[in-house]
């Protein structure tokens, strides 16, 4: 019924016409289930309801006038009455599942359980977890970057690196366009307002499509990069307008995680200030300790080099280097103590035989400060553990016992085995700990001792609990005396 006279103007009205369906769809002019309904749908419903008035309703019109006995004019009455209540019927039956959308184009909102669960972020690559997984649930969204600006350079960084993806800077054209704009944006609407759109190719060969600018105060402290939310669709307003819930909480949870992440760093620092400390005033006090048994040691080689001496003096000798050796050996595992990060090894461990081993060890010391150590072991008692970690333990135990007995005394060590963990009781007849101070003993460099390091309970502490084990200090009238529990494993 068109006449065209020119067969090239069909043409262009055709490729115009088919360029204006592809901007409304693309740009989302029209709602696409109202035109969808009002195309397709409601048409093919009026249909129908033609196509039964006029073969159903209109040619037998006087056979159910006759049948109501009543007029044909009320009869026209009841079968459109009829008629509307039976469509609104079907019409109500069918509406949930034509209000389901035929391609999602709205994403889900996102819930206060979400948001409560990246407030808990405390470093900024937890945030960053935390975020994926929010935008994975709501979003359908695998990959994104979020960058962060540094305060030094001004430019926006990954999380954790110096790594720069998109040299973007504070004074850059696009952070200007997304001050002006103060929401998301999408790559194609920052076309339309940037002069130099060289940035703009790079974020779009990376696969993302909108930029969501995270902003504190007036200044963007961060950029959201997001790719499309599906193959077949793109950003809408309504989508980029559900982030502003992210877009406003995350300016607090950054500056958040920066603070507190900038407390670690200076508690961190802090620490290996007063580990630098401590190794060296114990390195110079064992220095200093050293000199001497190492000077007897040279006197005694010395002396046994000279061969006008007899076997018995060399022999004695001797004796004074094996007890000076076993000196130097004894401070130089309280250096080490400082770094006890090694994993243990567990094999088959005699407690009596290493009790025993190490009363051996520490005989000429025990006689220098006139203590006696006894032993008491009911049966033999074997166990998976550490035998070095272990040795570590009751060496730096006995050794306290020692240093608090300055006039001598007795140190008892009383093991059992109660089925299901090993115990190992320590106890002196010394001065005691103070009430007042039990409840510290075993913080780290917490020391009563002039020259003391304060490392030695903390860290055989963290030894026993490395072997699945507990120390504790018992309640005494006099002396100290310390429980250790291990408990077996295979």
């Amino acid at each position: 019924f068109l006449y065209i006279p020119f067969p090239w103007l069909g043409f262009i009205i055709i490729a115009f016409t088919f360029f204006i369906v592809i901007l409304v769809f693309r740009f989302r002019l029209i709602d696409i289930r109202r035109f969808l309904y009002g195309v397709f749908l409601y048409p093919a419903l009026i249909a129908a309801l033609v196509f039964i008035y006029v073969y159903l309703i209109v040619r037998n019109q006087k056979s159910i006038a006759e049948f109501l006995m009543v007029p044909e004019t009320t009869a026209f009455v009841l079968e459109v009455f009829i008629l509307y209540l039976v469509t609104m019927s079907i019409v109500r039956f069918f509406r949930p599942a034509l209000n389901q959308p035929f391609i999602s184009d709205t994403v889900k909102p996102i819930d206060i359980e979400a948001l409560e669960s990246i407030s808990y972020a405390t470093s900024l690559s937890e945030l960053s977890q935390r975020l994926k997984m929010i935008l994975k649930n709501y979003f359908k969204i695998n990959s994104f970057i979020l960058l962060i600006k540094d305060e030094t350079s001004g430019l926006f960084k990954l999380i954790g690196t110096d790594l720069t993806p998109f040299k973007i800077r504070e004074s850059d054209e696009i952070i200007q366009k997304l001050k002006y704009f103060k929401r998301g944006v999408s790559i194609e609407e920052l076309l339309i307002h940037l002069n130099d759109r060289n940035i703009i190719k790079d974020i779009y060969s990376e696969g993302f499509d909108l930029i969501v600018p995270i902003f504190k105060e007036d200044q963007i402290i961060g950029l959201l990069f997001l790719p499309k939310p599906s193959r077949f669709r793109r950003w809408s307003y309504d989508d980029i307008a559900s982030l502003n819930y992210l877009r406003i909480l995350l300016p607090s949870l950054i500056a958040r995680c920066k603070i507190y992440e900038t407390e670690k760093e200076i508690e961190r620092h802090q620490y290996r200030m007063e580990q630098m400390m401590v190794i060296g005033e114990m390195a110079s006090d064992i220095a200093h300790e050293i000199r001497n048994p190492l000077s007897i040691i040279e006197t005694s080689i010395e002396t046994i080099m000279n061969s006008q001496i007899g076997e018995k003096e060399k022999e004695r000798m001797l004796i004074y280097i094996q007890e000076e050796t076993e000196r130097v050996n004894i401070m130089l595992n309280k250096l080490l103590s400082l770094n006890f990060s090694h994993k243990p090894v567990f094999k088959n461990v005699d407690l009596y035989d290493l009790l025993n081993n190490l009363k051996d060890f520490l005989k000429y010391k025990l006689k220098d400060s006139n203590v006696n150590l006894n032993l008491k072991c009911g049966g033999k008692i074997v166990f998976n553990s550490d035998p070095d970690m272990l040795n570590h333990v009751f060496l730096n135990l006995i050794l306290n016992s020692i240093e608090a007995m300055k006039e001598g005394g007795t140190i008892n060590i009383d093991c059992r085995d109660t089925g299901t963990n090993i115990e190992i009781y320590i106890s002196d007849t010394g001065p005691g700990i103070p009430e007042r101070i039990r409840d510290k003993i075993f913080e780290p460099f917490f020391t009563t001792k002039h020259k003391g390091s304060g490392l030695g309970l903390a860290v055989s502490k963290k030894i026993l609990e490395s072997l699945y084990g507990t120390i504790q200090l018992e309640p005494r009238k006099r002396g100290a005396c310390f429980k250790i529990t291990i408990q077996k494993v295979e």
